[in-house]
């Protein structure tokens, strides 16, 4: 099921839910809607970590009016998805290509659907999900629009001594415990003076509604081993560009904040370069998450988006 908050958080019409279970037995919350009249392609979202069906309802909407279908889901272990720990809040994975199966299990459900002009929106952790997949397969989608990529974690990057650490006491065995001086952090109490995903007071004060409302979507701090797989990933993608780049891969329209907190548009700036067919544009003044923002910065998502994407779409 989908939850929604008629007033601040409507669901768009025609929603169809569904339960998907991938190949090694994890049950996915999945979710499709067709537009009105016949479909110019179908979007695939690929939500960042922590995130759920339900924080991009706005998002499906604007897509769903601009003719496109939509099919969206809930990463394994977080959401409304199969939790993996004993404890739900802890945001694990025992191994990154975990997410892979995930992909796949989506994609063969779908697969009628997937046979129109697919263009693939990936945020934060599902662009990272989504470089690896086009390293094995680079006909996905006609296009691709990242924001945020996940290429490098900003605050593993700036203090490389805390992936060293992580990666020792993955070796003693604590990957499933926080890492040391954090704990369990409740996310629809953080303030947002405090918050480094928006600017938007409205937009972030939703989130958190829909978490108060309906607490089993909330997802806490990672724990050791996903930062361990995630760092893995990271140096997998970095040292796979060159193989990328050989590819004949689907056109990539990439956004990132130039101060983003969260990931580091630095690595973006790398990974686009090495890439023939990506198209880096850096915004000023946003947080990590794009789409959460204020509407002038939205604006400028559409725009690029409107000028370079949809025209692949014919309606």
């Amino acid at each position: 099921m989908l939850f929604e908050l008629a007033d601040q958080n409507p669901c768009p019409t025609g929603a169809h839910p569904a339960l998907v279970t991938t190949a090694d037995g994890v049950i996915l919350r999945t979710a499709r809607w067709l537009p009105q009249g016949e479909p110019r392609g179908t979007l695939l979202l690929l939500q960042g970590r922590a995130e759920m069906i339900e924080k991009y309802f706005e998002t499906i909407g604007e897509f769903l009016q601009r003719g496109f279908a939509v099919i969206a889901f809930d990463w394994r272990g977080q959401g409304g998805s199969q939790r993996l720990l004993a404890d739900p809040m802890k945001g694990h994975i025992s191994d990154f290509d975990d997410y892979q199966t995930d992909l796949e299990a989506v994609t063969q459900h779908y697969q009628s659907m997937l046979q129109k002009p697919v263009l693939i929106l990936a945020h934060s952790m599902g662009s990272m999900i989504l470089m690896r997949a086009l390293t094995r397969k680079n006909d996905l989608a006609r296009a691709v629009i990242l924001t945020a990529p996940m290429f490098a974690i900003r605050l593993l990057r700036d203090q490389l001594w805390l992936g060293r650490l992580v990666k020792t006491l993955c070796r003693l065995g604590l990957q499933t415990r926080y890492p040391p001086l954090y704990r369990s952090q409740s996310p629809f109490t953080t303030a947002f003076a405090d918050n480094p995903l928006s600017r938007d007071p409205r937009r972030f004060k939703r989130t958190q509604e829909i978490l108060r409302a309906s607490p089993a979507l909330a997802l806490g701090m990672p724990t050791l081993g996903w930062l361990n797989e995630a760092l893995k990933a990271m140096n997998g993608l970095a040292h796979s560009l060159p193989d990328l780049k050989t590819k004949d891969l689907p056109p990539l329209l990439v956004f990132a904040g130039v101060k983003d907190r969260v990931t580091a548009s630095a690595a973006a700036r790398t990974v686009c370069a090495a890439l023939d067919k990506a198209t880096l544009i850096e915004i000023d003044h946003i947080e990590h998450e794009l789409l959460m923002e204020l509407d002038n910065a939205r604006a400028q998502f559409w725009a690029r988006v409107e000028e370079t994407i949809l025209p692949l779409f014919p309606a």
